[in-house]
This record gives structure tokens, C-alpha cells and sequence, in this order.
């Protein structure tokens, strides 16, 4: 007696004496196998192309736009190109896309230092079907580098940058294209990058970190120490006999909270105390004068055309320092600067009289005391993970 298994509308018959099972197809599978192949491909097609009517067309990956088919404006950076420094000019990444939500993305050295998700400034109907289907996008880069958030690139050098143009950024797994080109410096300046500052909170050291920066009537800042924890920056880069400034993006990291509490009650031109630079080149190293914004012009002993000072900005996401040529041995073309910049730390007396009196200041000897005295008196306040970035 043979038993059944209801499997849709035709059975299945239990094995035996070592039978497979044997199933006899359904209507349905029984129409599928008898259905024409030649009507299966038709369908397909049919099915393809109400898929595409109905705006699900298949998307492709962006291309760089370098021809003026459906626009006038292409690209000035592409592939293999390169974006030389002006300081009043820019450079168009121009691309095309089927999606009108692009994007673009710039990298250096797998850190992100622009994207922008542009407006499309035209889009086309390349199918004259009454749909639109192409997008055209742009964006506009400085050719100073100012659109860049975090570049980094030796003064007189080239990096390389990778582009990736994104298709459809709503899309889940979107088509990408990539290209690379090369960003080419000026031999004025230099820019790094201050990524993964250390930051530590310490022991206020000798005099429990007292200032006598209240009681000094020659001081040009009144600010106290904040409770932000010390930062350490270390960073290198080239400079040649040329560059008349380094720039240092602090990327919105800890350091930009460590400048900004030690300039919170800083005028512009005050010497911030309680950040402070090292700079060294070879086996010299030596302290620079820090400033908030701009060089003080009643300080006579320093010469802000040639000798060497810093600046930290407004925001304090910046520290520019200024004439770092000056540095170099005579006969010395280009080398290469460490930077090691402290904030939220009392730089303390003894400190801020070796920097003084250092060969490119024209500080006398009553000036380097009076002045000296506005960095505080903490002798021992450098915490251990200072200390050892120090040489002078």
C-alpha cells in the first residue's frame, strides 16, 4: 500500500525497498517547464524595460566630466593632474552622475580633509524620454589649500590625493568611482596636521603652578590656568630657506580646547604663557614666543621680519609660526622642523629666560626679567610626557 505526502496538488510517493521519493511536478512547475525559452526572454525584456520606464534603470558609476556635451563647464583637476599653490586662485572638480543626490570625498592618506554633497547645477534628459536621468556637479577647491581640513604637505613638496565620487548617497551599496591627482606646495609655507595629540592632567609642580604673572606690572596677559588637562603635540615637517610660515591645523582636537583656555582672557598681541612652542632643527632646539593673534609691535626685541614667533588664532584651531627660515645654518637650503607644541602649561620663568635670551632676541637684561616673570614660577610643572619631548 503505497502512503502520500501532500505537497501542493500532486503527490509524493513514500519510498520502497530503498526507492527515492517521487514527486509528481505541480501545475505550476508543469507550466514553467513546458513555457517556451523563446517567450521566457521576451518577458525578461518586457520586465526590463517597464523596470526602466518606471525609473529603476540600473546606476552606474560617476565619471569625471571632460567634455561639453550637455554642459559647458569640465573638470580642472583630473586624474593623474595636478593643483599647483596660488594664493587667489581656485581649481572645479566637475562630475557627472545618474543619481541627483552625489557626493565627493577627498583623502590623504586615508584621513578625510574635504567632502561636500553639492547641489547639481544641471541635469539632462539624455534618453529624450521625458525623464531625467544625468546629474552635473561641481565644487571649487582653493588653490592655497584652504578648502582642505587638515593637509598636510612640506614646504616646495607634492602629496598625493585620492577622490572618490559617490553615485547615490541614499543608495545602500552605491557605485563609486575613484581618481587620484597631486597637490604641489609653494616653498612659503608648510602645513601639518596635529591628529592625535597626548593629554594628560598633571601636578600643578613647584609653587603649586602660582603665576606671578598678577603681581608683574610688565605682564601682558591675565590669564590663570584652566582645568583642561595638559596637551603634547609632536609633529615634523620641511621648510627651506624660502618658507616664511608653518601652519599647524589642530583639527578641533583637545588642542584647540587647550588654546582656547589658555587665550580665554587674552587680548590680541598678549604672549600666551601657558602655551608655548619648541622648535628644533638638527640637535638645536629652542622656545619661541607665543602670541595670541598677532605680534605685539611694543615689543622691541623682537623683529617679527625675521625672527622666529608664534601665533595661535582666534578659535584657536590654528598656530602659525612665523619666519621659521631663520632657523636654518647659513648654506642650509631645506630641513626638516619638529614641532612640539604644549597647551594648557605654565612654559615657567626659567623657560621663558632661556627663550629671551636666545641669539634671535634682542631682549636686555631688565626686559628678560620683567617679561620673564609672566610665565610663572613652576619650575617642576612639566608632567613626565612633556618633560621627555623637551630638549632645551
Amino acid at each position: 500500500m503505497r502512503g502520500r505526502i501532500a505537497t501542493g496538488h500532486r503527490p509524493c510517493h513514500l519510498p520502497r525497498n530503498g526507492e527515492r521519493i517521487v514527486c509528481e511536478p505541480t501545475d505550476f512547475l508543469q507550466q514553467l517547464m513546458e513555457f517556451p525559452t523563446s517567450q521566457a526572454k521576451s518577458l525578461l525584456l518586457v520586465a526590463i524595460m517597464l523596470v526602466a520606464a518606471a525609473g529603476g534603470a540600473l546606476a552606474a558609476a560617476p565619471t569625471v566630466d571632460t567634455e561639453t556635451t550637455n554642459t559647458t563647464t569640465t573638470t580642472e583637476l583630473n586624474d593623474a593632474g595636478t593643483q599647483a599653490y596660488n594664493a587667489t586662485t581656485d581649481s572645479l572638480i566637475a562630475w557627472e552622475a545618474d543619481s541627483p543626490n552625489s557626493k565627493v570625498e577627498i583623502t590623504q592618506g586615508g584621513e578625510t580633509i574635504y567632502e561636500a554633497t553639492p547641489e547639481n547645477y544641471s541635469a539632462v534628459d539624455s534618453g529624450t524620454d521625458g525623464t531625467l536621468d544625468l546629474w552635473y556637479y561641481n565644487v571649487s577647491l582653493a588653490d592655497d589649500g584652504s578648502d582642505y581640513s587638515g593637509l598636510e604637505v612640506g614646504a616646495g613638496e607634492s602629496v598625493t590625493l585620492n577622490v572618490t565620487f559617490t553615485n547615490n548617497t541614499e543608495a545602500v551599496s552605491p557605485d563609486t568611482t575613484n581618481i587620484s591627482y597631486t597637490y604641489s606646495n609653494t616653498e612659503d609655507r608648510a602645513l601639518i596636521a596635529s591628529e592625535n595629540p597626548e593629554s594628560e592632567d598633571t601636578d600643578a609642580g613647584f609653587f603649586g603652578g602660582f603665576s606671578l604673572s598678577s603681581l608683574n606690572v610688565f605682564s601682558d596677559s591675565d590669564s590663570e590656568d584652566e582645568d583642561v588637562g595638559t596637551v603634547l603635540s609632536t609633529d615634523s615637517t620641511t621648510v627651506t630657506q624660502n618658507t616664511t610660515e608653518v601652519q599647524l591645523d589642530t583639527l578641533n582636537s583637545n588642542l584647540t580646547d587647550a588654546y582656547a583656555a589658555s587665550t580665554e582672557d587674552a587680548s590680541a598681541g598678549d604672549l600666551v604663557w601657558s602655551s608655548y612652542t619648541q622648535l628644533t632643527i638638527g640637535d638645536d632646539s629652542q622656545y619661541v614666543p607665543v602670541y595670541y593673534q598677532t605680534a605685539n609691535e611694543d615689543h622691541e626685541w623682537l623683529d617679527t621680519t625675521e625672527d622666529t614667533y608664534a601665533t595661535i588664532s582666534s578659535d584657536g584651531q590654528t598656530m602659525t609660526i612665523h619666519n621659521p627660515d631663520a632657523l636654518l645654518d647659513d648654506g642650509q637650503t631645506s630641513a626638516t622642523l619638529d614641532v612640539t607644541t604644549v597647551g594648557d602649561e605654565m612654559l615657567g620663568f626659567m623657560n621663558a629666560r632661556s627663550m629671551l635670551t636666545a641669539d634671535q632676541y634682542d631682549a636686555s637684561g631688565t626686559t628678560v626679567w620683567t617679561t620673564a616673570l609672566g610665565a610663572g614660577v613652576d619650575y617642576n610643572g612639566n608632567p613626565d610626557f612633556v618633560a621627555d619631548e623637551l630638549e632645551a
